[in-house]
């Protein structure tokens, strides 16, 4: 996590065994990527989610740095994530959209997109959800 201001790192958040694939930052101003090579500009954002190669989730506390959990998400890489204010979704390589809660990280529902390869999603609601495919 770095200053904008000065340039200075503030700290290095560490929590995945392999590279992260995916980032999605909550907050007004926050903005989410995703790739092997991440850079993001945090804004004003308050939670940080990032998904890794190794289908670890973790979610951060931004102010402080701190894993507030984590859990092991995917059999594969995480390639998307996404946020409402009461869930988290992962999209994974093994063909699954998974729906975390967002403050305890309690998967509350598992979706297979069997030969329909999501490659990203968008929340348009609490309760609407739309994805797209190469």
């Amino acid at each position: 996590v770095w200053s904008m201001n000065d340039g200075s790192a503030l700290f290095t958040l560490h929590g995945h065994c392999g590279p992260i694939t995916s980032l999605f930052i909550d907050g007004s101003l926050g903005v989410g990527t995703g790739s092997s090579d991440v850079t993001v500009d945090l804004g004003m954002g308050s939670i940080i989610a990032s998904g890794s190669q190794d289908g670890m989730l973790c979610v951060w506390e931004v102010v402080t740095g701190a894993c507030v959990y984590s859990v092991q998400a995917h059999d594969g890489t995480i390639t998307t994530l996404n946020f409402t204010s009461s869930y988290i979704l992962s999209l994974g390589t093994d063909e699954k959209l998974r729906v975390w809660e967002r403050f305890q990280g309690h998967l509350l529902n598992t979706l297979t997109m069997n030969q329909m390869y999501c490659s990203s999603m968008v929340m348009l609601t609490n309760k609407l959800l739309i994805t797209s495919r190469q």
